[in-house]
């Protein structure tokens, strides 16, 4: 989950792991707000927290690697949507896709 980290992120989080997601809350930067919601998590389920700047396809993939080595048994899904961002990644990073997007 991106923006796990404080607000409507967070609340999120908390409510996915309410239902019984094991979720992992994604950062940029702030690893103590990220460890802050797993630990709201861990009194309805599991959460681990990883840090990565998704402009960065090296950040992105040690995140996906993060997650498996937390939670192997959602290794299919994982690994599914490693592949669809492999397909799509392009040479531009997605805040310049957003950019370029914008109207």
């Amino acid at each position: 989950m991106t923006g796990a980290s404080r607000g409507i992120g967070r609340a999120v989080a908390v409510r996915l792991a309410e239902a019984g997601a094991r979720v992992v809350v994604h950062c940029r930067s702030d690893r103590e707000g990220a460890q802050a919601t797993v630990d709201a998590i861990a009194s309805f389920g599991e959460g681990h927290a990883v840090s990565a700047d998704l402009t960065h396809a090296t950040e992105i993939e040690a995140m996906f690697a993060s997650a498996l080595a937390r939670f192997p048994g959602a290794a299919g899904h994982v690994r599914r949507t490693l592949q669809q961002y492999r397909q799509n990644r392009t040479a531009e990073p997605p805040s310049k896709q957003l950019v370029r997007l914008s109207p």
